[in-house]
């Protein structure tokens, strides 16, 4: 799957995702993934846990083809990790 990170610096192609956890140094929830090579990007931040998660419900609604576009022409676009304020909790 092909993504790009929220900051729109990078255009990954990816297999898995995940969520981290936010630490004394990064305090926001982070989205994850590992590419296809195997090399480990964070490729978003949102501010709580459960806009981290809503996010991840987008990515594999992607994944699956199940969104108001064309199933075959929608799964060969970019997926766009979107803004922290344009996720609704």
């Amino acid at each position: 799957m092909l993504i790009r990170s929220q900051d729109k610096k990078k255009i990954l192609q990816c297999r898995n995702f995940l969520i981290l956890k936010p630490t004394r140094k990064k305090p926001s929830w982070g989205v994850a993934s590992i590419t296809t090579e195997g090399d480990y990007f964070v490729v978003a931040d949102y501010s709580t846990e459960e806009k981290a998660i809503k996010v991840m419900d987008l990515v594999e609604e992607q994944i699956l083809g199940r969104n108001d576009k064309s199933s075959d022409l929608y799964r060969n676009t970019i997926f766009q990790f979107p803004p922290d304020e344009d996720v609704k909790e």
